[in-house]
């Protein structure tokens, strides 16, 4: 009985852990990536894109960032964690928003 328990003991423990092995593949590059917002500004040269974590983030393909030098924008891009790099599927302005209360002292008399 002893080592049919130790038999049974083993073939579980051996199953856990190649499934636990099989589970921490992960493909890394832009074509296995979704896509994710980042909210950041581009650099003069639209080489960098730095989020507001203050890290920079190559940018494969600078022609998408034409026009938005030096401006805080949203891009919808892939992540290539390995080399650090984005590219950019498509790009939107970051605009100011304001709001005001009824409440804020700049209302009252």
């Amino acid at each position: 009985m002893k080592p049919f328990a130790i038999l049974c003991l083993t073939c579980m423990l051996s199953v856990a852990v190649a499934g636990q092995n099989s589970s921490r593949k992960r493909v890394d590059g832009p074509a296995a990536s979704k896509a994710v917002t980042i909210i950041g500004r581009v650099s003069d040269d639209r080489m960098f894109l730095r989020d507001n974590d203050d890290q920079d983030w190559s940018v494969t393909n600078p022609s998408a960032l034409k026009g938005y030098e030096n401006s805080a924008v949203t891009v919808k891009c892939h992540l290539d964690l390995s080399q650090t790099s984005v590219h950019i599927v498509s790009v939107n302005t970051r605009e100011a928003t304001y709001s005001a209360l009824r409440g804020d002292s700049a209302f009252r008399r």
